[in-house]
């Protein structure tokens, strides 16, 4: 017990110690939350917009087709209820309705995995778009600050005073400066069917 006491205590003097010296090293280190820059900078939030439209949009377009095996997929079992499975098989026309909902049933699960695809690269292409907007703003506020380094908070800075963190500045700036992304819907090429 008294060992991990000690050690707590030699903690708490190393950060001490190191606190004496944060005058100097607080002009030339600055700490920014990406997070809450992404969150609650107005291109972050138009960003995100952008995305959930993208993807309730892709959500509608797979509807018709979702809804159409729905129904088939009822029909069939209706039809099927009280047959046996060799009354089943025997019945061409059973067959050939369940090749077809099978069928459908696999090509509406490759559209939605294109779907899901397509998503995350629209995903990435707009945070890119998003980093890209942000450098210019956090390269301003280094400047402004004299700072040499700019920490991420979300990257384990362990202690940071109110002057270093600058992240409502970042906000603010960026807000100024690039308040929309453009967020483009990715769409992979068509492939051909398969046989």
């Amino acid at each position: 017990m008294t060992t991990f006491k000690s050690l707590w205590t030699a903690i708490a003097l190393i950060l001490v110690s190191g606190l004496a010296a944060a005058p100097a090293l607080a002009q030339k280190v600055i700490v920014v939350n990406q997070e809450r820059v992404l969150v609650e900078s107005a291109a972050g939030i138009d960003m995100a917009t952008k995305l959930t439209g993208i993807a309730d949009q892709m959500s509608r377009e797979l509807e018709p087709n979702a809804t159409q095996l729905q129904t088939l997929g009822d029909t069939l079992s209706a039809r099927t209820a009280n047959m046996s499975v060799e009354a089943q098989r025997a019945d061409a026309g059973i067959m050939a309705q369940r090749q077809d909902y099978t069928e459908k049933l696999n090509a509406l699960g490759r559209e939605d995995q294109r779907r899901q695809v397509e998503l995350a690269q629209t995903q990435e292409r707009a945070l890119i778009a998003f980093g890209t907007a942000l450098k210019p703003v956090l390269e301003q506020v280094m400047a402004e600050r004299g700072a040499e380094v700019l920490l991420s908070e979300n990257e384990g800075v362990i202690l940071a005073t109110g002057a270093a963190d600058v992240t409502d500045l970042v906000i603010s700036k960026m807000n100024s400066s690039a308040p929309t992304i453009q967020v483009v819907r990715v769409r992979l090429p068509d492939q051909p069917q398969q046989q």
